[in-house]
């Protein structure tokens, strides 16, 4: 199967259609993070953050809550759009690109910072299945292409978005990495 970034199906190379693909996007709420902004005084509130460096790559989890650093912040009720919640997929999309985490309970209500993409699997997605799509080769090729800029490469959260993947709903999920890793 190849890669596509248009939509469609894959080809196999005797140009056959494989695989249909749908867009990230359509499977997944794709949130950038938030730039936060310290502010002391009554009309602040302490969050918990985390960043690119809470990634655990070994193990494809968040540093836990208690771990993670905290910072005062105006208070607003806009905040809640960025917090994470238990089974979301993170994304490091300045600087380190594709490294990824997966959300577990005890690091919910923290707030991802702007180097994430937050990853909201809908809920016939396993998260798990986008730590796959993550985790292949030819995704990891994908985002280092979309990349623009020299001196700390970025990634469009846009560009996550249109990422095509084979369609979940009919490749078994638990099949999708070896399907990715196989090609």
């Amino acid at each position: 199967v190849y890669y596509r970034e248009t939509r469609g199906s894959a080809m196999t190379r005797s140009g056959r259609q494989s695989t249909p693909m749908v867009r990230l996007g359509e499977i997944a709420e794709v949130t950038l993070g938030l730039t936060p902004t310290r502010k002391e005084g009554p009309n602040s509130q302490d969050i918990r953050i985390i960043q690119v460096g809470d990634l655990n790559e070994a193990t494809s989890e968040v540093n836990q809550l208690l771990d993670l650093k905290e910072m005062s912040v105006a208070s607003s009720n806009k905040l809640d759009r960025f917090e994470v919640n238990n089974g979301d997929v993170l994304l490091s999309c300045k600087g380190t690109l594709g490294k990824i985490g997966l959300v577990s309970q005890a690091s919910e209500g923290a707030i991802a910072t702007s180097n994430l993409i937050i990853l909201r699997p809908k809920p016939n997605i396993l998260p798990t299945t986008l730590l796959a799509v993550f985790r292949s080769e030819r995704v990891k090729r994908y985002l280092q292409n979309c990349a623009h800029g020299s001196v700390i490469p970025t990634l469009s959260y846009r560009d996550v978005e249109s990422l095509e993947i084979p369609t979940p709903a009919r490749l078994p999920q638990s099949e999708i990495k070896d399907v990715l890793e196989a090609h």
